[in-house]
């Protein structure tokens, strides 16, 4: 019988290429974590660095009178509703945008209780006030902050798209020196109550996180958070008290 030659067949079995893959998979995960550790490494670094330079510059400014130079030269007008106005305080310069004048800026603020972008309140609509508005400083003013949000919650949010937009074109039109800033200051929270809860709550911050983008203004992050802390709401459930208002205030003066 003539001798038959073997080849041999380097192909791996079906469990060899499990092992091999596994390995290959093995290796490709810890470069993958070698990565992150380097990434991570060099994001605290470059936190601690910017940390540093802005202490370094905000005490220089504070030392050499900068600092009250910049507050100067802030002119704020606040658009809101009632937590603007300041419903159930015993006093209005307990509200935050007295807190913030108090501060040393030069503040301003035009509300309407129950108003919004869309919603009408007392004063009507946010672009009512902006509308009405007619000091003679226009040209003066730095920032404008619309805040609120609570109040669109309840309404649609198809109509509300164009409400923001119209709004901030006529303030930036009649306003024509300042930033425009947009913040949803209530509470994410908020129980069903008349067709408004946290899905709607969601919608209409998106609404106006979209449109900050879009109508190139500032949004204000994470104001929506500020009012879940415990002790800073009145009896009603709904509005800040004196406690309330000065962390508003602080946090906008820290913005």
């Amino acid at each position: 019988m003539p001798f038959q030659p073997y080849f041999f067949n380097d192909t791996p079995t079906a469990v060899e290429q499990i092992k091999k893959n596994s390995l290959e998979n093995e290796k490709q995960s810890a470069d993958i974590s070698a990565l992150r550790t380097d990434v991570d490494g060099a994001l605290k670094e470059l936190n601690k660095n910017i940390a540093t330079v802005v202490t370094n510059k905000l005490n220089e400014w504070s030392e050499d009178g900068s600092l009250r130079t910049i507050i100067n030269t802030k002119k704020i007008l606040i658009v809101g509703d009632s937590y603007a106005y300041g419903t159930g305080l015993a006093s209005q310069s307990s509200a935050f945008p007295a807190l913030i004048s108090a501060a040393g800026f030069d503040c301003k603020a035009i509300t309407s209780p129950g108003g919004g972008f869309l919603a009408s309140g007392i004063n009507g609509s946010f672009l009512d006030l902006i509308n009405a508005y007619n000091d003679g400083d226009e040209l003066n003013f730095t920032d404008i902050l619309f805040v609120g949000g609570i109040n669109d919650s309840y309404l649609s949010i198809a109509s509300l798209h164009t409400a923001v937009e119209t709004c901030i074109n006529t303030a930036r039109n009649k306003f024509l020196n300042a930033t425009m800033h947009i913040g949803y200051i209530s509470q994410t929270t908020r129980l069903t109550d008349g067709g408004c809860n946290y899905e709607q709550v969601m919608k209409t911050r998106q609404v106006y996180t979209e449109h900050s983008r879009g109508a190139r203004c500032c949004y204000i992050l994470n104001c929506d958070y500020m009012l879940k802390q415990i002790g800073v709401l009145q009896a009603d459930g709904v509005h800040p008290n004196e406690q309330g208002h000065q962390l508003i205030a602080n946090y906008l003066i820290s913005y």
